[in-house]
């Protein structure tokens, strides 16, 4: 594992993610008790679908709130900026990206056990359209879930993790120390 994140239990945190397969892994890792946070830590007891932050700050945090809030944003751009409106500044601890580059999708090739085969013999694809065309991953919602119920998730995103070199943080940033 990486660098492991910290975020000080008298904060919520708000937590964006990017899509239905970011949703699904988030969901299974909060429902089994697998992350540094529960769902009473997070703002509103829920997780967000990515938006851009002016628009998210806007719609949740335009109320008064007792402590400050750490925003994580699951995605796979490292490039991606954010702006904080600087009237909610005051209201942001930290932003923390964590990266799922090259896609999310890697986790579905390393839990079917075709990571090597992805590496030596479709490295010009991109890990969604391997996974589509050798794996008939699908993109909805369900799909992901009961994707994620059968496998072995916890597994994969260490394995993401030992086979990558991300800057920054990753998925296994968020794990409990005992995973």
């Amino acid at each position: 594992m990486t660098n492991k994140l910290i975020i000080p239990k008298n904060h919520k945190i708000a937590l964006l993610y990017e899509g239905s397969a970011e949703k699904a892994i988030i969901e299974n890792l909060l429902d089994n008790n697998q992350l540094i946070f529960n769902r009473d830590d997070l703002l509103e007891g829920k997780i967000f679908k990515r938006c851009g932050l002016p628009s998210f700050c806007k719609s949740h945090l335009g109320h008064e709130m007792s402590n400050t809030i750490y925003i994580i944003r699951i995605i796979d751009s490292k490039g991606e900026k954010y702006n904080i409106p600087p009237v909610y500044e005051h209201k942001i601890e930290e932003v923390l990206t964590i990266i799922t580059s090259p896609e999310i999708e890697i986790l579905h090739i390393i839990s079917e056990g075709k990571y090597d085969d992805y590496q030596n013999n479709h490295k010009k694809l991109k890990p969604s359209k391997y996974a589509n065309e050798y794996l008939h991953l699908k993109k909805s919602f369900s799909y992901h879930e009961n994707f994620w119920k059968t496998s072995d998730l916890i597994s994969s995103i260490k394995e993401y993790d030992r086979v990558t070199s991300s800057e920054g943080y990753n998925l296994s940033d968020l794990l409990k120390k005992e995973n």
